[in-house]
């Protein structure tokens, strides 16, 4: 037929089919059908492997790869939404897998590199492939080699130690002096009474949390510690909510560290906080006990400049066991309210200075210590009009988020109030993110 000899063959199914075939004579042809009949049946009984259904795609390969052997798994969440966003939506999810060349792994992967996906993250999109081809040939879904295996992994640096700015080599002195102050012989106990014995079993939650991230990643290392309610703030995404939302918004972020400024608990040692400098941010953690472990509620990450100026002398990491406090005279999102209603009457400087505690710390372009500083932040400072959203608080101690608007610009923010002795609230930490 037109110059072509075709073979009249059945395939693996049984059903029949014409093939074109090279064949330059009909005897010739006649010898190319009968071994394509032999090798059928070959794979008919299962002595050879079936071929691969060039209709399978990678699409279809990580669909099915999900769903058979991720789905039920604790990471399953997190690895589904990491190929959805990386693999399912690139140029390599429409090949078939038979077509899929080492090349356009390499290519993708530069891609991903120039977006800004660092080298950990890159190891993981080209791990799920690896794993899902894999997966196929041992259900003999796909029968050639893996091409994703001769795409080398990228390399991950070591992570440089962090080193302070010269401003905070004494305030590092001063830390060191308060934990080597806190040591005891092992006759006695590590901790003065109930509240500094929460404080410390938080900072060790607050260190565990830092060197998890080090060891195992980012949405890993928090996977274990986040509240299901847990709430995430952070630059440009503004206020994410919930435990599933939060590991969605950290994937892909690379391990970072950081350095504890100071923690504190309420009295009944059920609610507490620690905050401190990023290699080019702050932190703030909110912590609540669930069975006697300090689980995390809120995680707040924003950008800013590195410390130009030394915390004052006042300034301590840790206090010591509080007295006790009068009832308070509203609730923290009351009091957060009347802070902003405050602001529109009398200007945001007013507003600041009043509800600012006599130690607060705002988490600005660097961190702002104490009151009087933090007045002298809002000199002639455009206005601020913001209200709470959520609020949790446990005797002297609260927290309340809220959306605010200052000018064009709208985010979210995070206040930590102490009850004072006067039955009144005041903030001791306050910060905000773009949304």
């Amino acid at each position: 037929k037109n110059g072509s000899w075709y073979l009249r063959v059945k395939d693996p199914a049984g059903r029949w089919r014409c093939i074109r075939s090279e064949a330059k004579s009909k005897t010739e042809a006649r010898r190319l059908a009968d071994d394509y009949a032999r090798k059928t049946e070959r794979q008919h009984h299962g002595l050879e492997p079936l071929p691969t259904d060039p209709s399978l795609t990678v699409e279809k390969l990580l669909r099915w790869w999900l769903k058979n052997y991720s789905e039920g798994t604790p990471s399953h969440s997190r690895r589904e939404s990491s190929i959805r966003k990386h693999l399912l939506s690139s140029s390599i999810a429409t090949l078939p897998v038979i077509a899929l060349r080492p090349g356009h792994v390499e290519s993708l992967l530069q891609q991903k590199k120039r977006e800004g996906l660092g080298p950990q993250t890159l190891n993981h999109l080209r791990g799920h492939l690896r794993t899902a081809i894999n997966a196929a040939r041992r259900a003999e879904q796909y029968t050639g080699p893996n091409p994703v295996s001769e795409v080398r992994p990228r390399r991950v640096p070591k992570r440089k130690p962090a080193f302070l700015e010269a401003p905070m080599v004494r305030f590092a002195f001063f830390l060191c002096a308060v934990a080597c102050s806190a040591a005891r012989p092992p006759s006695t106990p590590a901790c003065a009474g109930p509240i500094s014995c929460a404080r410390e079993q938080l900072v060790e939650a607050d260190d565990g949390l830092r060197r998890a991230i080090q060891k195992r990643g980012v949405t890993e290392a928090f996977a274990g510690v986040l509240m299901e309610e847990a709430k995430l703030l952070g630059e440009g995404r503004g206020l994410v909510s919930g435990k599933q939302g939060a590991l969605d918004a950290l994937q892909g972020v690379e391990p970072f560290t950081w350095t504890l400024a100071r923690a504190d608990v309420s009295l009944d040692a059920g609610l507490g906080y620690s905050f401190g400098w990023l290699p080019n941010g702050h932190y703030v953690a909110i912590w609540r006990r669930q069975g006697g472990d300090w689980k995390l509620a809120v995680f707040l990450r924003k950008p800013a400049a590195p410390q130009d100026l030394t915390p004052p002398a006042w300034f301590v990491p840790f206090r010591g066991e509080p007295g006790a406090v009068p009832p308070a005279a509203q609730t923290v999102a009351a009091a957060d309210t009347a802070f902003a209603a405050l602001a529109k009457r009398s200007g945001t400087q007013s507003a600041f200075t009043t509800y600012a505690a006599q130690d607060a710390v705002q988490l600005s372009r660097t961190m702002i210590f104490g009151r009087e500083a933090i007045g002298h932040l809002f000199d002639d400072g455009p206005a601020i009009d913001w209200a709470p959203l959520v609020e949790d608080a446990a005797q002297d101690l609260g927290y309340t988020i809220g959306a605010f608007t200052a000018g064009a610009v709208r985010g979210n923010y995070l206040t930590i109030w102490r009850l004072q002795p006067d039955g009144e609230w005041r903030y001791v930490l306050d910060g905000g993110v773009r949304a």
